[in-house]
């Protein structure tokens, strides 16, 4: 009897395409994790960079006349190299920022990411004669659609 290795070597074959695809499906899902953490970790540290950014810029500048629970933005004016408060729904435009947190001025046209930055102040102390002022942020990133 005359033995035939044909099918044998076709199982074997088979075997091997299906090890192969196992392995590359693993590698294909180690890649796809690795992307999905440094997009998270580029996002996570740009929000903590803004908000550092902010607490520096809120130590230097004087917000005497923002009153207790009033919304308030902070814009840049690169021409004067100083920071100008501005206050009320009216001004809401400076709320959009980007990543360095310079001023949007069409979020509709704007093609990088777009964040949403809102200060107000939540307490104010005056028992002591310096003002002490209890400052909340809000820094979001706005997802486009």
């Amino acid at each position: 009897m005359i033995k035939n290795n044909k099918g044998e070597t076709i199982v074997w074959i088979l075997i091997g395409v299906f090890i192969i695809s196992i392995v590359i499906l693993g590698i294909s899902s180690l890649i796809n994790y690795s992307r999905i953490t440094i997009q998270e970790y580029d996002r996570t540290t740009k929000i903590s960079i803004l908000r550092e950014n902010l607490t520096n810029i809120i130590q230097w500048i004087d917000i005497d006349t923002v009153l207790e629970n009033e919304i308030f933005y902070i814009y840049k004016n690169t021409q004067t190299q100083s920071y100008d408060i501005y206050t009320w729904s009216t001004n809401s435009e400076y709320k959009y920022i980007n990543a360095q947190g310079e001023k949007i001025d069409n979020i509709n046209t704007y093609e990088w990411d777009i964040y949403a930055r809102l200060l107000w102040v939540e307490r104010e102390d005056t028992s002591i004669k310096n003002s002490n002022k209890l400052i909340r942020a809000s820094i979001k990133r706005l997802i486009k659609k």
